[in-house]
């Protein structure tokens, strides 16, 4: 072990601290890739906790909603639903999507019944804000009158009975700070939400007479089918039956899509970081081989000088990883604005702004940062423990010694291209177009087999159109680059 260690640093970490330069952008490569990949998956799960848990605010013991199919439902249908048998109460809800004229920031506004939701009617449908510790005017039930949490009135720079402007689509909305919340009283999702009353809240968005659904609560022995069942015979067409867990789960697969794409996007980033880790490992080999020739000289055996470099490979995979589950964690907050600006956008309102902890998003990312940097790492280690000490100590013979197989290159590149091509016509699975995302990676690796061929065809034109009066350096640098096609197709792959 003690020499395992002992090569280890003279081979590994003495090179790592000569070229620092090299080092910290092998590191930083894999960092920005693990970070990237940490920020879009705290981003989606920030962005889908904030349309579940606020676009879906209910009240407790909710087991049925009435949701609009069309533009919303007519207000006057809830007198309708309060007769129905089994129903114990009801609570009609708007909502929608105000923004902050100066920051640019959009915000979910819930309009409730806002009598029951601060605990002063009997009726107690609506999702609670009357927690105690909280702060509300005199005049919390006048028209206009909005609840924030603690933190958003803070995010505003307001106090109660401060007035505020917002923009409702294009047009200006006043209102007046009526209550503050304690944040503790409310769930994560719900503190940067702004609530009211239904009648606020359809003047604002400009729904006047309509809601987006309505929430009921059975009477006790009343189950949500049975209910359901009665509900239909007064509902319109214009209504829908679902309920808080469906709806959700909707609403989750409506985005599904959105955040499959941006995950795979987020491993082009990882993809990246490999092909630098793959490239700065095997810079190494060749600048150590004469070092490693030395020590298979002395009796070190092959299977010890590739593990050597495989544990370089998990060095940069390790702290590249924990580099960049801190910097993700930076990045996560303007990711997470971006994620929530095309969710609300395209698919659903949604005001996410607050990182949900995900502590499964951090171990995937790290084990993807790590696995790669390994992967990256055997093809090199690989050559430096195939390296033969005679031909170490000669310098500039290892890799001028190898003729670049080129024909062998060029087909499997074109396997490469045809596999794609073949996956790119193949359907979806589940809706998800894994096999598009799989011919564009076997795309990437057809570009990636042609880079050193290409990179060979470069140096032979190049040297072939060289005037004779050009000086030597000028003549030896084509020669030079086709000896090391292969080291130099990586980097320009």
């Amino acid at each position: 072990m003690r020499a395992l260690a002992a090569l280890f640093t003279a081979l590994v970490l003495r090179h790592a601290i000569l070229h620092k330069g090299r080092t910290f952008l092998t590191l930083a490569s894999v960092a920005i890739g693990v970070a990237v990949t940490v920020a879009v998956r705290l981003a989606n799960a920030s962005a889908v906790a904030s349309f579940t848990g606020t676009a879906n605010t209910v009240a407790g013991g909710t087991a049925v909603q009435i949701v609009a199919k069309g533009n919303g439902l007519p207000d006057g249908i809830v007198l309708a639903v309060r007769h129905v048998q089994g129903v114990a109460s009801v609570s009609p809800v708007v909502s929608g999507s105000l923004t902050d004229g100066r920051s640019q920031a959009a915000y979910d506004l819930v309009g409730v019944d806002l009598l029951a939701a601060l605990g002063m009617a009997s009726d107690q449908s609506a999702p609670s804000i009357g927690a105690p510790g909280g702060r509300f005017s005199p005049t919390i039930l006048w028209r206009g009158r909005i609840v924030l949490s603690e933190s958003l009135a803070r995010a505003f720079h307001t106090g109660l009975g401060s007035g505020i402007t917002m923009l409702a689509g294009s047009h200006r909305v006043a209102l007046v700070v009526g209550g503050i919340v304690p944040d503790a009283a409310l769930p994560i999702a719900a503190r940067n939400t702004i609530f009211c009353d239904v009648s606020t809240a359809q003047e604002a968005l400009g729904r006047d007479g309509l809601l987006d659904r309505i929430d009921l609560v059975p009477l006790p022995g009343v189950s949500a089918k049975i209910l359901q069942a009665r509900l239909r015979a007064v509902l319109p067409r214009a209504a829908g039956l679902t309920t808080p867990g469906e709806r959700a789960d909707q609403l989750t697969k409506m985005v599904s899509a959105f955040q499959f794409n941006l995950a795979a996007l987020a491993a082009i980033a990882l993809l990246v970081g490999a092909y630098l880790v793959f490239n700065a490992v095997s810079m190494s080999v060749v600048q150590r081989r004469a070092e490693i020739g030395t020590a298979r000289a002395v009796g070190t055996t092959r299977p010890t000088i590739f593990a050597i470099f495989l544990a370089e490979g998990a060095a940069v995979g390790i702290v590249g990883s924990a580099l960049g589950l801190l910097l993700g964690r930076l990045l996560a907050n303007g990711a997470l604005r971006a994620v929530a600006g095309t969710v609300d956008a395209l698919y659903v309102s949604t005001s996410g702004r607050f990182i949900v902890a995900d502590m499964g998003a951090y171990a995937l990312a790290f084990a993807l940062g790590l696995t790669l940097a390994l992967v990256a790492a055997v093809l090199p280690a690989l050559e430096s423990a195939g390296i033969a000490p005679s031909m170490a100590v000669r310098v500039g013979s290892w890799e001028t010694a190898r003729p670049l197989p080129l024909l062998r290159l060029v087909g499997a590149a074109s396997a490469a291209f045809g596999m794609a091509l073949i996956l790119s016509r193949l359907p979806p699975i589940h809706e998800r177009p894994i096999f598009g995302y799989a011919a564009a990676l076997f795309i990437v690796a057809g570009c990636s087999l042609l880079a050193p061929p290409l990179v060979a065809g470069v140096a032979w034109f190049a040297r072939a159109v060289l005037p004779a009066s050009a000086g030597a350096a000028l003549r030896l640098a084509p020669q030079n680059l086709r000896g090391r096609a292969r080291r130099n197709g990586v980097a320009v792959a």
